[in-house]
């Protein structure tokens, strides 16, 4: 049983044809590469599996909840983070307390009698102890370890190989893993 059929797709581009009524399904646990020259539609097909692109026409049809997302050959991450930032950078709740939690730690060591502050990150460790955020630096620190970056957790992703960057970049886009 195919978990992604797509049925009759085509796209083309201005007068230009990419590809007219493509069908082909896909198994669980099966893998496919997509080989074509330069400006072949390799890219734009990938593009619309993921519903990032349309097609002009034909459908696509997902079986249970399949997630699908695109991870382009150069991806768009911000220069000045470093790999762990990066990783945490995802949306989840517990990444955004625990970002809220890095970012008050680092003001009241600045100043440290501001009660304000305290005031504010004691709510925030309330927050974090009841969506358990205090396990996700101990997640991403062993998913940088998984993809092989261990050795540059603080280094600006703008100073990773392009092959470190993807890396970085597919667990921010495509983890199943719990602290994304």
């Amino acid at each position: 049983m195919n978990i992604v059929s797509l049925e009759q797709i085509s796209k083309q581009y201005g007068e230009r044809p990419l590809f007219t009524d493509a069908s082909f399904g896909l198994a669980q646990g099966e893998r496919v590469g997509v080989i074509g020259v330069n400006g072949s539609g390799k890219s734009t097909l990938l593009r619309i599996i993921a519903g990032i692109e349309v097609p002009d026409s034909g459908r696509i049809a997902f079986i249970g909840n399949l997630r699908i997302a695109y991870l382009p050959q150069m991806p768009d991450l911000d220069p000045q983070l470093t790999v762990l930032e990066t990783v945490f950078s995802g949306e989840t709740p517990a990444l955004r307390l625990l970002r809220d939690y890095e970012r008050l730690s680092a003001l009241l060591i600045e100043r440290p009698d501001d009660t304000n502050l305290l005031d504010r990150l004691n709510d925030l460790t309330v927050q974090m102890d009841n969506q358990g955020a205090w396990d996700a630096e101990a997640a991403a620190r062993a998913v940088i370890s998984r993809l092989g970056l261990d050795g540059q957790i603080a280094m600006p992703v703008n100073l990773l190989s392009g092959g470190q960057r993807k890396r970085a970049a597919w667990h921010v886009r495509l983890s199943p893993s719990p602290i994304c």
